[in-house]
């Protein structure tokens, strides 16, 4: 006996592999939308006529549409995953009108690999480089509060400055997520965002590839990273080894705090549930002022490059006084850094009044609104902070000094951070 059940959860899963509503399948076989209705809830079924032209229309056989066995045990669809391939596909097209159309980049399309071409007129000896990026816990704390649009636009930022702090111009990036079934329009802010911080920093956008699993990811979770391409002539390069003794340190600001110093404000929001929506000024919120994103420095850096004003560019993540960021400093020097310069913002005056984090350990777990500093030649300072405050934000941090005999420290601290 024909199961009416069976055939028809095999007529609704079939159909929808099609993309196809009721109503386009009722016009297609020229009965009422009610008939394909009470087929598919099991309440009647289709004639042997109508079944012989359903299996051709959803392109399976009849015996296969008959055989409940076959659909509950044989065959496992993307549907059966939770997957709507066919509006995951037209989002997919979608986003793909976002990838810069020029000559560079050959196919704009997130279909297939990222193929593109660099200009290397006038280059001597061209270096390519290639980074790949992730936000890190930084990311989950943006989910928790609705600030995708936000990562997206750090993540293209930190993308750019770790290329242009080594004198290289970025060409190409690509973003990617790996998530459940999040909102298209969310997924299509979280493009544009990605999009908009490349325009402005004269980036061409590849894309947003995504991988769409929700079988393995809730609705609102997701991953995500990023692939940035550049190049840079040989003796263009900055290795950070034409620092000098007396060179000045200049600190260029930034907004937000760093994925690294993320796993602390995490214990902090268990320890206190309200700071999340605390106010740490007049008109701002701890967790909005935290999920800021970082300031692309492309431009600055370019000019400052061009006359030759940068000697070296350290990164800093969770805090200038490790001696990580200036790792490619040559042996015979070290980094003088005077904390009474520290221009503190109000999110770290918040982050210093709550006192959990004491506040000889605040700027070793923070970098308090460092994010980059610059060995310039001393007798450029005036033009170097004149160019950086054009466009950003910066001011001497302190210098470069030859180190003395039986020093061992690359860091050397004075004075003290003038707390509110």
């Amino acid at each position: 006996m024909v199961n009416k059940e069976s055939v028809g959860k095999a007529i609704a899963k079939q159909r929808k592999e099609k993309g196809m509503n009721q109503k386009e399948l009722a016009e297609k076989l020229h009965v009422s939308c009610q008939a394909v209705s009470k087929w598919e809830v099991g309440k009647s079924l289709p004639t042997v006529e109508i079944l012989s032209d359903i299996a051709e229309l959803l392109e399976v056989t009849v015996d296969y549409l008959l055989n409940s066995e076959g659909i509950e045990t044989r065959d496992i669809c993307y549907q059966d995953t939770g997957l709507d391939t066919v509006s995951l596909y037209e989002m997919k097209d979608r986003l793909d009108l976002l990838i810069t159309r020029n000559r560079h980049i050959v196919e704009p399309s997130c279909y297939i690999p990222l193929i593109y071409t660099m200009d290397m007129k006038n280059m001597e000896k061209p270096l390519f480089v290639t980074n790949s990026f992730v936000p890190g816990s930084k990311a989950r704390l943006a989910r928790e509060f609705g600030k995708d649009r936000e990562i997206c636009q750090d993540l293209a930022a930190k993308a750019i400055n770790n290329m242009i702090r080594f004198g290289v111009t970025p060409v190409v990036f690509r973003a990617n997520i790996v998530c459940g079934n999040k909102s298209h329009e969310q997924i299509g802010i979280m493009a544009q965002a990605f999009k908009e911080i490349c325009e402005e920093q004269g980036v061409d956008y590849g894309g947003f590839s995504i991988s769409a699993q929700p079988i393995n990811y809730l609705p609102d979770e997701y991953e995500l990273s990023a692939t940035i391409s550049g190049i840079v002539d040989e003796k263009d390069f900055i290795k950070g080894d034409e620092v000098q003794d007396g060179d000045i340190l200049v600190a260029l600001y930034s907004e937000g705090l760093e994925a690294t110093s993320i796993p602390f404000v995490r214990v902090m929001l268990e320890r206190n549930r309200t700071m999340a929506m605390d106010k740490i000024d007049e008109e701002h919120y701890f967790i909005d002022e935290a999920l800021k994103p970082n300031q692309a420095y492309r431009w600055i850096m370019e000019k400052l490059h061009r006359e030759g004003f940068i000697h070296a560019a350290y990164k800093v993540s969770n805090s200038f006084l490790h001696p990580g960021p200036f790792d490619t400093m040559p042996e015979e020097y070290y980094a003088e850094i005077n904390l009474d310069t520290i221009r503190v913002t109000p999110l770290y005056e918040y982050l210093h009044h709550l006192d959990m984090v004491g506040e000889r350990f605040l700027p070793h777990r923070f970098n308090v609104g460092v994010s980059m500093i610059l060995a310039v030649p001393r007798d450029r300072k005036k033009e170097v902070l004149k160019m950086v405050n054009e466009e950003g934000q910066g001011y001497v941090i302190g210098q470069i000094r030859k180190v003395e005999e039986g020093q061992k420290d690359k860091i050397k601290v004075e004075g003290k951070i003038q707390w509110k």
